[in-house]
């Protein structure tokens, strides 16, 4: 997957190089903002066309001119009107104004021809309907007439202020539009791929750093979309309006959180560094909140915090890459490398929106470069990541293929048998004892297992099983908290210095796991595999470990009296009872369910 991926990239690439180093003839590519002068009407009521005389326009307004093609004003200034006198127009093309800025939330068009008033052409932009352009395009193209002498704009909105100009042939649009959605093709293309790519893997492997890496790359997908104008143009032309304006805030906001949380699984912070894993936990929400305001707020109350954010973020991503790659984790390289990228990219952009660096094809492109590269090399970091994942696979098969050997290994799913259960549940006890700390113990049986073999088969069952163990063993962090087959479809969990509460996370995030996978089961109420849990905790008053086992055994019975599929507890043994194990299990008939 990397390689087709760093191929598809490379095209990409070269395709940005290409529309970069065109070489249009001037007769078919005039550029405007030299010849411009703007305006910035700050309280936004100035009715300029009134004026039909371009120069008594620019004696009465403060018009500034860009003799060096300024087209990037910033934030903050909502407002501008910008004058354009035109040479005479070759007769023999058919002429287009290109506005190539597709984040203009209004724009209107004014057009002058000798000895006549100022004819209004059109409004359009991103906050106005899609019909209302002249052109099928992510930019704005505008049939110029060749009598005509002057144009004149009026531009509003509330993100960045910018204003590419220039007049096209009809020949050089149709050919620039098939290279721009061709390149934006195989950039949207590429994202797709990843995202389909990490989907499957995270439904095959279930691991989390795939699931958070596919959510960022969504986030990423929509805010490229937005930016591009191609959103507008393919996913919501008839509801632009809300997106159009709430978009940004919300996809960065997501896109920070999901980065945040990727970054805290695939590289272990919270060992390394609490702190630092506990400043990304506060980023990761902080983006979330943003997300959230990016709902509920305008944009323009959001602007700068949604450039700027995502530095932070991002140079904390490096640190904690710099840090992982002392510690030498595997991929921890690229992975600072493919962040430093990504930091590169966003700086430049948003140093371009807000005024501080001239546009060039570096600012323009470089946002989609960074995005390119940093997604490239994290794949690599993904491969790392499952070779690693496979690497301890590997390990723990080799690991339970040499206990099988002393008995101590379940065959069919790879956890301690019961054998290895009773030295343990026995020696545990006695640490518990005789520390005075506490201990937990879980009994887990998988709900109407014995009706699963009837309609599936046992060799379903047995895939069942395995792929239970394997959610249950991932869902213990510690590495003294331990899991067991204790027979058949029951299994154990034992948990050193556990409390009740302790003990409750636990059992819920193993039945949660569980649910999350959907093992279809017909035969289940609840239409999917699903397990019981029964607790108990070390209370100070056991004579034996067997009491402990007891009384979880009886709390397992009592979940799966109350319907199965929750947990229950067991209860604490009062001072002196004496309980005969005998008649406890007579009267404790089996789950023939």
């Amino acid at each position: 997957m990397p390689v087709s991926l760093f191929r598809c990239s490379l095209l990409f690439l070269l395709l940005l190089c290409a529309l970069g180093a065109r070489a249009d003839q001037p007769a078919s590519r005039i550029a405007l903002n030299s010849h411009a002068w703007v305006y910035l009407d700050e309280s936004g009521t100035q009715n300029l066309a009134q004026i039909s005389d371009p120069d008594q326009l620019l004696r009465q307004f403060p018009f500034q001119p860009t003799p060096h093609g300024e087209d990037n004003w910033g934030y903050g200034q909502p407002v501008f009107w910008v004058l354009v006198p035109l040479e005479k127009l070759d007769v023999h093309i058919k002429w287009f104004l290109e506005f190539a800025y597709p984040l203009m939330d209004k724009l209107d068009l004014w057009l002058k021809f000798p000895h006549s008033e100022w004819l209004h052409k059109t409004t359009t932009g991103d906050q106005r309907p899609w019909g209302t352009r002249e052109v099928e395009s992510s930019q704005f193209y505008f049939q110029i007439p060749r009598q005509t002498t002057h144009l004149l704009l009026r531009l509003e909105t509330h993100g960045a202020m910018r204003f590419p100009l220039a007049l096209v042939s009809e020949q050089v649009l149709q050919r620039d539009e098939r290279l721009l959605q061709f390149g934006y093709g195989l950039f949207f293309g590429a994202l797709l791929v990843m995202m389909f790519c990490n989907a499957v893997i995270y439904l095959l492997a279930v691991e989390r750093s795939y699931l958070f890496y596919m959510a960022l790359l969504t986030a990423v997908t929509l805010y490229q979309a937005a930016m591009s104008g191609f959103g507008f143009m393919y996913l919501w032309p008839g509801h632009g309006y809300w997106i159009n304006e709430h978009i940004q805030p919300i996809t960065v906001g997501l896109a920070m959180w999901f980065v945040c949380l990727f970054t805290r699984d695939v590289l272990q912070l919270e060992p390394l560094r609490p702190r630092l894993d506990r400043f990304l936990v506060w980023l990761g929400w902080s983006g979330a909140l943003l997300a959230l305001a990016g709902i509920l707020l305008p944009f323009r109350w959001l602007i700068h915090i949604s450039a700027l954010w995502p530095l932070l973020v991002i140079m904390t991503v490096v640190h904690a890459g710099i840090i992982a790659l002392r510690a030498r984790q595997k991929g921890a390289g690229i992975f600072v490398v493919a962040w430093s990228c990504g930091f590169l990219g966003a700086a430049l952009f948003i140093l371009q929106q807000l005024g501080v660096l001239a546009p060039s094809w570096m600012t323009e492109h470089g946002l989609k470069l960074g995005l390119i590269l940093n997604m490239t090399l994290l794949s690599f970091v993904l491969v790392s990541h499952m070779q690693q994942l496979r690497r301890e696979k590997a390990t723990l098969e080799k690991t339970a293929r040499d206990n099988y050997e002393l008995a101590l290994i379940d065959g069919l799913t790879g956890v301690p048998n019961r054998r290895a259960f009773d030295d343990r549940l026995l020696s545990e006890f006695e640490r518990t004892s005789r520390d005075g700390t506490s201990m937990a113990l879980l009994m887990i049986d998988i709900d109407y297992f014995k009706k699963f073999n009837d309609s599936y088969g046992h060799h379903a069952g047995d895939e069942a099983l395995i792929r239970v163990a394997l959610i249950m063993r991932n869902c213990l962090r510690r590495p003294t908290d331990s899991l067991y087959r204790y027979g058949g479809e029951e299994f154990t969990v034992i948990l050193a210095d556990t409390d009740q509460q302790g003990a409750d996370h636990i059992a819920t995030r193993i039945m949660r796991a569980i649910r999350s996978l959907c093992l279809p089961h017909q035969d289940s109420p609840y239409k999917q595999i699903t397990v019981s849990v029964g607790i108990s905790l070390t209370s100070g008053r056991e004579d034996s470990a067997s009491q402990l086992l007891q009384r979880a055994d009886a709390a397992l019975y009592r979940a799966k009296r109350q319907g199965r599929n929750t947990c229950s507890h067991g209860e604490t043994p009062s001072s002196g009872s004496v309980v005969n194990m005998g008649d406890y299990f007579k009267n404790t008939p089996k789950d023939t369910g």
